[in-house]
């Protein structure tokens, strides 16, 4: 045995990937809520605070979308494979006349 730091098996990782990804969603659609519904209303209202707040809330917008898909990759990448087959034998050119 080594004192080697080994990784948590896929599925130990995957479980947190998915329930972060998650927050984050909830947590960019409130906010996109909480922009149009009251900061509309507000002092930000002109076409220069608009582009402003466009700009403060596109990376609000990106990381959830990105972090999603990074635990998708994840998860796809480490999935175990559904069914072990046994592998197929060259078929020879004289089988089947």
């Amino acid at each position: 045995m080594s004192d080697r730091w080994r990784p948590p098996r896929p599925r130990t990782l995957a479980t947190p990937a998915w329930t972060a990804s998650a927050g984050l969603v909830v947590v960019a659609l409130w906010q996109v809520v909480v922009a149009c519904v009251v900061e509309s209303r507000t002092y930000l209202s002109s076409g220069t605070a608009q582009t402003v707040r466009a700009l403060a809330y596109a990376p609000l917008l990106a990381i959830p979308a990105l972090m999603t898909a990074v635990a998708w990759s994840y998860t796809k990448r480490h999935r175990a494979p559904a069914e072990v087959t046994a592998p197929r034998l060259p078929r020879s050119p004289h089988q089947g006349l």
